[in-house]
């Protein structure tokens, strides 16, 4: 889980997701990248990635914890993207 601070006054920051310039790195620890990185509101993340091995899903705590790729939230599939970093919302599931 990825913590986000909202304050004022900040410019906006392009996060690579993963840490290489246009795609992530072979064998990057996520969590590891993570932890070095400062995420607020406004900010943007950049996924990188070839489009025949994965995708980018946006799911819920329970399934990001239970590594749960069905029931997701929205997806990024097959196209790499740059997603803006937007406060928190309640999500519900039906």
């Amino acid at each position: 889980m990825v913590a986000v601070e909202n304050t004022e006054s900040r410019e906006p920051v392009l996060h690579r997701v993963g840490g290489g310039r246009y795609s992530w790195k072979p064998n990057v620890n996520f969590t590891d990248w993570a932890i070095h990185e400062q995420f607020f509101v406004g900010g943007w993340l950049y996924f990188g990635f070839n489009k025949q091995l994965y995708s980018v899903l946006q799911v819920n705590e329970t399934s990001y914890a239970n590594c749960i790729e069905e029931n997701f939230i929205t997806t990024q599939q097959r196209v790499e993207g740059t997603f803006l970093i937007s406060p928190c919302q309640n999500h519900t599931t039906s």
